[in-house]
Protein backbone atom coordinates (compact mmCIF):
# COMPACT_ATOMS: atom_id res chain seq x y z
CA UNK A 1 0.00 0.00 0.00
CA UNK A 2 1.12 3.31 -1.16
CA UNK A 3 2.75 5.33 1.93
CA UNK A 4 2.32 8.50 0.24
CA UNK A 5 -1.51 8.19 -1.11
CA UNK A 6 -3.95 10.66 0.90
CA UNK A 7 -6.91 8.86 2.36
CA UNK A 8 -10.43 10.48 3.95
CA UNK A 9 -12.42 10.16 6.90
CA UNK A 10 -14.71 7.18 5.10
CA UNK A 11 -13.30 3.63 4.72
CA UNK A 12 -12.19 2.96 1.52
CA UNK A 13 -12.04 -0.31 -0.49
CA UNK A 14 -8.30 -0.73 -1.12
CA UNK A 15 -7.21 -2.74 -4.84
CA UNK A 16 -6.03 -5.60 -4.17
CA UNK A 17 -2.76 -4.86 -6.03
CA UNK A 18 -1.96 -2.27 -2.96
CA UNK A 19 -2.36 -4.47 -0.09
CA UNK A 20 0.14 -4.12 2.51
CA UNK A 21 2.09 -7.92 2.64
CA UNK A 22 0.26 -9.93 4.79
CA UNK A 23 0.66 -13.57 5.80
CA UNK A 24 -1.79 -16.03 5.33
CA UNK A 25 -0.74 -18.73 7.38
CA UNK A 26 -4.45 -19.39 8.85
CA UNK A 27 -6.37 -16.50 7.48
CA UNK A 28 -6.71 -15.63 4.43
CA UNK A 29 -6.92 -11.55 3.49
CA UNK A 30 -10.54 -10.82 1.58
CA UNK A 31 -11.12 -7.52 1.71
CA UNK A 32 -9.05 -4.14 3.06
CA UNK A 33 -10.26 -1.17 3.76
CA UNK A 34 -8.08 1.90 4.21
CA UNK A 35 -8.82 5.30 5.64
CA UNK A 36 -6.91 8.23 7.33
CA UNK A 37 -7.31 6.96 10.54
CA UNK A 38 -7.93 3.41 10.07
CA UNK A 39 -7.01 0.38 7.96
CA UNK A 40 -9.10 -2.70 8.23
CA UNK A 41 -8.69 -5.92 6.95
CA UNK A 42 -11.52 -8.82 6.31
CA UNK A 43 -10.21 -12.01 6.49
CA UNK A 44 -11.59 -15.60 6.47
CA UNK A 45 -10.13 -18.42 8.32
CA UNK A 46 -8.38 -21.43 6.82
CA UNK A 47 -9.85 -24.02 8.82
CA UNK A 48 -13.78 -23.38 9.34
CA UNK A 49 -14.61 -20.67 7.17
CA UNK A 50 -15.00 -17.98 10.20
CA UNK A 51 -14.43 -14.04 9.02
CA UNK A 52 -12.95 -11.62 11.32
CA UNK A 53 -12.81 -8.00 10.64
CA UNK A 54 -9.28 -6.64 11.97
CA UNK A 55 -9.01 -2.72 12.46
CA UNK A 56 -5.94 -1.18 13.43
CA UNK A 57 -6.19 3.03 14.11
CA UNK A 58 -3.13 5.09 12.34
CA UNK A 59 -1.16 7.72 12.63
CA UNK A 60 1.22 9.84 11.29
CA UNK A 61 4.49 9.53 13.17
CA UNK A 62 8.31 11.01 13.18
CA UNK A 63 11.23 8.58 14.47
CA UNK A 64 14.53 10.08 16.28
CA UNK A 65 16.09 9.79 12.52
CA UNK A 66 12.94 12.11 11.31
CA UNK A 67 11.51 9.92 9.21
CA UNK A 68 7.97 9.72 8.85
CA UNK A 69 5.92 6.43 8.90
CA UNK A 70 2.50 4.62 10.09
CA UNK A 71 2.64 3.32 13.63
CA UNK A 72 -0.77 1.72 15.25
CA UNK A 73 -2.04 3.69 17.53
CA UNK A 74 -3.80 2.05 21.02
CA UNK A 75 -7.24 3.30 22.12
CA UNK A 76 -10.39 2.96 19.45
CA UNK A 77 -13.56 3.69 21.45
CA UNK A 78 -16.37 2.06 20.69
CA UNK A 79 -18.25 4.35 18.79
CA UNK A 80 -14.75 4.52 16.25
CA UNK A 81 -15.12 0.74 16.17
CA UNK A 82 -18.88 0.76 15.31
CA UNK A 83 -18.35 3.24 12.71
CA UNK A 84 -15.78 1.46 10.92
CA UNK A 85 -17.69 -1.47 11.22
CA UNK A 86 -20.55 0.01 9.28
CA UNK A 87 -18.71 1.36 7.10
CA UNK A 88 -16.85 -1.29 5.51
CA UNK A 89 -19.60 -4.69 6.27
CA UNK A 90 -22.77 -2.40 6.89
CA UNK A 91 -25.09 -1.22 9.32
CA UNK A 92 -27.09 -4.54 9.30
CA UNK A 93 -24.03 -7.18 9.98
CA UNK A 94 -23.85 -8.19 13.49
CA UNK A 95 -19.99 -8.33 14.82
CA UNK A 96 -18.85 -9.44 18.21
CA UNK A 97 -15.48 -8.82 20.21
CA UNK A 98 -13.79 -11.98 22.15
CA UNK A 99 -11.31 -11.72 24.97
CA UNK A 100 -9.90 -15.18 24.77
CA UNK A 101 -8.40 -16.79 28.14
CA UNK A 102 -5.15 -15.49 29.53
CA UNK A 103 -3.84 -18.74 28.40
CA UNK A 104 -5.00 -18.04 24.62
CA UNK A 105 -4.08 -14.14 24.46
CA UNK A 106 -2.23 -12.95 21.65
CA UNK A 107 -0.65 -9.62 22.24
CA UNK A 108 2.00 -8.37 19.25
CA UNK A 109 0.22 -5.30 17.68
CA UNK A 110 -2.73 -3.06 19.23
CA UNK A 111 -5.15 -4.66 16.66
CA UNK A 112 -8.79 -5.00 17.10
CA UNK A 113 -11.10 -7.73 15.79
CA UNK A 114 -14.38 -7.81 15.17
CA UNK A 115 -15.88 -11.54 14.42
CA UNK A 116 -18.53 -11.51 11.99
CA UNK A 117 -21.79 -13.14 12.68
CA UNK A 118 -23.80 -14.70 10.32
CA UNK A 119 -27.05 -13.75 11.88
CA UNK A 120 -27.86 -12.18 15.26
CA UNK A 121 -26.83 -13.96 18.67
CA UNK A 122 -28.81 -16.12 20.21
CA UNK A 123 -28.20 -14.00 23.69
CA UNK A 124 -31.17 -11.37 24.68
CA UNK A 125 -30.14 -8.14 22.84
CA UNK A 126 -32.95 -5.04 23.02
CA UNK A 127 -34.30 -4.39 19.31
CA UNK A 128 -35.25 -1.03 20.01
CA UNK A 129 -34.66 1.88 22.97
CA UNK A 130 -36.52 0.60 26.01
CA UNK A 131 -35.42 3.12 28.32
CA UNK A 132 -36.38 6.46 28.96
CA UNK A 133 -35.79 9.78 30.19
CA UNK A 134 -37.88 9.41 33.00
CA UNK A 135 -36.42 5.85 34.24
CA UNK A 136 -32.87 6.94 33.91
CA UNK A 137 -33.87 9.70 36.33
CA UNK A 138 -35.12 7.91 38.72
CA UNK A 139 -32.30 6.01 39.18
CA UNK A 140 -30.13 8.54 39.50
CA UNK A 141 -32.06 9.56 42.57
CA UNK A 142 -32.02 6.27 43.95
CA UNK A 143 -28.06 6.60 43.58
CA UNK A 144 -27.78 9.97 45.25
CA UNK A 145 -30.19 9.00 47.92
CA UNK A 146 -28.01 5.80 48.59
CA UNK A 147 -25.13 8.05 48.46
CA UNK A 148 -26.23 10.74 51.24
Amino acid sequence: MSATKCYGRQMTEVPRDEWPFMPAWESMPVRVWRSADYLAVLYEQRADGLRRLSVNSTRRTANRKRRVGTDWRDGITWDELQRVKNECLGEDVWCVEVYPAQECLVDVANIRHLWVLDEPPATRFPTQAVTKDSDIQAAIDVIKGALR
